[in-house]
């Protein structure tokens, strides 16, 4: 993985554990919801909220920040990935 420095985000606006990180344009986001790791990246816009490239859920907050990596640098790097995801159902859903 590349050296991403992930920084802790206030508490009282997000969980406890919440970290973030700024990458080449991007910022790479870890919280919780409901108690389970999830992840996104979003796309830095000047004057403006940043735009939602990707998210998701992961098992443990090491597979949210690596899930993270990954997308922001596929995105970086012009591809265009399919993500899937596991529902609670056991089934699969692709993106």
């Amino acid at each position: 993985m590349a050296e991403v420095e992930w920084k802790p985000l206030p508490t009282p606006m997000r969980p406890p554990g919440s970290i973030m990180a700024d990458w080449q344009g991007l910022i790479l986001e870890v919280s919780f919801e409901d108690g389970v790791p999830s992840w996104k990246v979003q796309r830095q816009i000047k004057d403006a909220l940043p735009d939602l490239i990707a998210h998701g859920t992961a098992d443990s907050v090491t597979a949210a920040k690596a899930a993270a990596w990954h997308a922001a640098e596929a995105q970086t790097a012009g591809v265009e990935k399919s993500w899937s995801i596991r529902l609670p159902s056991g089934r699969t859903k692709s993106l």
